[in-house]
C-alpha cells in the first residue's frame, strides 16, 4: 500500500495536483491504523502539500503526528524525512526561521548514516538555502557534497536548484564569468525536470539570473513559464511573485506605467495573503518606478513604507530558494 501511496503521490507532485493531492490522502488517512508506518506516510505527504500551499500551522501538526509514530516503530528514516520537511516548513515562513537549520542538519546526519543519498542530497540543499540566507561562507562546501549526488542520481529537479544556488553565490561573489557559464546549464537542467511545484518557483530563479545579466526578454518569457505553472498548481502566492518578477521586468525597460500598475496590484496580493515581507518588497519595486519616472515624492513616502516592514524580515518571502532580489547588473 506505501508503494501505491508513494506512486499516485509521485504523480500528483509530477503534475501540481496539490489540491487533487490532499483531498484524497485525506480520504486515506481516515482508513489506516493509529500508529501504523501508512498513517505516518500519508501525514509526511500531507504536511509536504501543506507546506506548499503556505499552510505552515496545520503542516507543523500533521509532521510532528508522524514524527511520533516513526519514533515509537523505531523508525529512522522516516524520521529523518520527518525532519527535513520540518526544515522546509520553517524556512519557508517569513521570518524564515532559524531553527529549520537544526531539523535538516538532524535529517542530514541520519540520512548520512543509513546511506540514504537522495535524502542526504536533499538534506544538504536544505542546509545551502538556510547558509545562503544567514552565513554565505558556509554555502561551497555543500554544494560540493550535494551537486555530485544529485548527478549520480540523475535528480534533474534537485541539478536545477543545486546549480540555480551556485549561480547566486557567484553573483555574490561578483564573479560574472561564472555567472554566464552557469546560466545556460540552469535553463537546461530545468527544461527536464519533473515536479511542477519545485520546477515552477526555480523558474522563478532562473527569471532572476536573466535579470541579473540583462536578458530581460529571457526574464521575461521565463517568468511566463513560472506563471503558467502557478496557475495550473493554483498557487496565489506563486502566481503574486511571478507578476512581482513581471513588474521589476517593466521598471528595468523604462515601462514605468505599467511596473506601477502591476506593483500594485502585487501588494492588493501580498495584503490578501498576509504577506508582509513580500509586501515591503512590493512597496520598494513601486517606490523605485514612482521616484524614475519622476514621482519623488510618492517614492519617498513609499520608501518609508518599505523601511518599517522589511527589518523584520531577513528575506523576501520565496519559499525554499534562498534568493536576496537585487536590480541586475548592467549588460557586460
Amino acid at each position: 500500500v506505501l508503494t501505491q501511496i508513494d506512486s499516485i503521490t509521485h504523480t500528483w507532485s509530477a503534475n501540481g495536483e496539490i489540491v487533487v493531492a490532499r483531498y484524497w490522502l485525506g480520504r486515506f488517512l481516515e482508513k489506516t491504523e493509529p500508529d501504523s508506518k501508512q498513517r505516518a506516510e500519508i501525514l509526511v505527504h500531507l504536511g509536504k502539500y501543506a507546506q506548499q500551499q503556505q499552510g505552515f500551522q496545520f503542516a507543523e501538526t500533521v509532521l510532528q503526528q508522524a514524527s511520533r509514530i516513526y519514533s515509537r516503530l523505531r523508525d529512522d528514516a522516516g524520521v529523518a524525512t520527518v525532519n527535513e520537511v520540518l526544515g522546509w516548513v520553517l524556512f519557508d515562513q517569513a521570518t524564515r526561521r532559524p531553527e529549520s537549520k537544526a531539523w535538516f542538519l538532524a535529517s542530514m546526519t541520519s540520512r548520512r548514516k543509513n546511506g540514504d543519498k537522495s535524502g542526504l542530497c536533499h538534506a544538504l540543499y536544505g542546509l545551502i538555502c538556510y547558509y545562503s540566507l544567514h552565513d554565505p561562507g558556509q554555502v561551497q562546501p555543500y554544494l560540493d557534497q550535494a551537486l555530485p549526488l544529485a548527478e549520480a542520481l540523475d535528480d534533474r529537479t534537485m541539478m536545477t536548484s543545486l546549480y540555480s544556488s551556485r549561480f547566486e553565490l557567484a553573483d555574490r561573489q561578483g564573479d560574472r564569468e561564472a555567472m554566464r557559464s552557469l546560466y545556460p546549464k540552469v535553463k537546461r537542467l530545468a527544461e527536464t525536470a519533473n515536479d511542477a511545484y519545485t520546477n515552477a518557483w526555480n523558474l522563478t530563479r532562473i527569471a532572476v539570473h536573466a535579470q541579473k545579466l540583462g536578458e530581460l526578454d529571457d526574464a521575461h518569457q521565463i517568468t511566463m513559464q513560472a506563471m503558467d505553472g502557478f496557475h495550473r498548481l493554483k498557487s496565489p502566492f506563486g502566481i503574486a511573485y511571478a507578476r512581482f518578477l513581471l513588474a521589476n521586468i517593466s521598471r528595468l525597460r523604462g515601462h514605468w506605467r505599467a511596473a506601477v500598475e502591476q506593483y500594485r496590484e502585487c501588494l492588493v496580493a501580498a495584503d490578501a495573503l498576509h504577506q508582509k515581507g513580500f509586501g515591503a518588497q512590493c512597496a520598494l519595486g513601486l517606490a523605485m518606478a514612482e521616484v524614475e519616472r519622476g514621482n519623488v515624492e510618492e517614492g519617498t513616502f513609499l520608501l518609508g513604507r518599505y523601511q518599517k516592514i522589511a527589518d523584520h524580515f531577513p528575506d523576501i518571502e520565496h519559499p525554499s530558494c534562498c534568493l536576496l532580489y537585487t536590480s541586475p547588473s548592467p549588460r557586460d
